[in-house]
């Protein structure tokens, strides 16, 4: 699992970055004068910034398939256990084994809930990314 923190930590890098090539796309295209070289640099540019987010969507991107896999096997690992409560309660003298099933219960509840903080946070995060995404591509268009 990627540490989304990390990876956040360039984002305000690459959104001066390309603020300042927004700002570079308005003045080429009011330049009378503008050169197969300014728009050479211009694309260079934004190719190196789509690269960049490239390099940080592809690990969110992984890191929301293995939590939400990871979540699936909590939620079978809830339903194993309703399964066995089930049966433990329809069986004589299982009675001492309540208290154990009862804190497998809490400790599948807490992984379910760490796994549900991580996802939003990745999905916050990967939402972020494809703004700044959609902005590229729209500069790409220029």
């Amino acid at each position: 699992m990627y540490d989304v923190g990390k990876l956040a930590e360039q984002v305000p890098d690459i959104r001066k970055q390309l603020e300042d090539l927004e700002w570079q796309a308005t003045l080429l295209q009011s330049n009378p004068n503008l050169t197969f070289h300014d728009l050479t640099l211009f694309e260079s540019k934004l190719v190196r910034i789509g690269a960049k987010i490239k390099s940080i969507n592809t690990p969110v991107i992984k890191n929301i398939k293995n939590l939400e896999d990871t979540y699936k096997e909590w939620v079978a690992r809830e339903q194993q256990l309703e399964s066995f409560k089930d049966k433990a309660a329809s069986e004589k003298g299982l009675e001492d084994v309540y208290p154990d099933l009862e804190s497998g219960q809490k400790v599948i509840e807490t992984g379910k809930k760490l796994i549900e903080d991580y996802l939003r946070t990745s999905l916050l995060f990967g939402r972020e990314i494809a703004g700044i995404q959609t902005k590229v591509y729209r500069l790409g268009d220029i």
